[in-house]
C-alpha cells in the first residue's frame, strides 16, 4: 500500500487505533477517553480512592469499600480497557471547581 493510499485508511483498517479508557459514571454516562488525555492518576493512602484527572478539565473519581490496588496497577501500565461502577464500587464525575482544585 502506497502513502496516498494509506491517507484514506478508516480506523477499522488501522493495526494501532488510539487506545482508549471507557468510564462509566453511576448517573448512567459514558465517556471513552484516549489514554493520553488523562494528566493525573491519584490515589489515597488506603488505596479505596482513585481520581483519574484529564487534560480537559474532566475528573473522575472511583471509590470503593475495597483497596483499588489492582485497578491502580493496572491504570499505571495503560492496559486497563473499561471502568464501571459495582457493588461496592462508585464512580462520579466531578468539575474542578466542585473537588477544590483551582487552575
Amino acid at each position: 500500500m502506497n502513502n496516498e493510499q494509506q491517507k484514506y485508511i478508516g480506523w477499522e483498517a488501522v493495526q494501532t487505533p488510539i487506545p482508549r479508557l471507557r468510564i462509566g459514571t453511576d448517573e448512567g454516562e459514558h465517556f471513552l477517553i484516549p489514554w493520553h488525555m488523562i494528566s493525573l492518576i491519584k490515589a489515597d493512602l488506603s488505596l479505596k480512592m482513585v481520581e483519574l484527572h484529564t487534560v480537559s478539565g474532566l475528573l473522575f473519581s472511583i471509590v470503593s469499600r475495597d483497596s483499588l490496588q489492582s485497578l491502580l496497577s493496572h491504570l499505571q501500565v495503560e492496559c486497563v480497557r473499561a471502568v464501571f461502577p459495582a457493588d461496592g464500587v462508585k464512580i462520579e464525575l466531578r468539575t474542578p471547581e466542585v473537588s477544590g482544585i483551582s487552575e
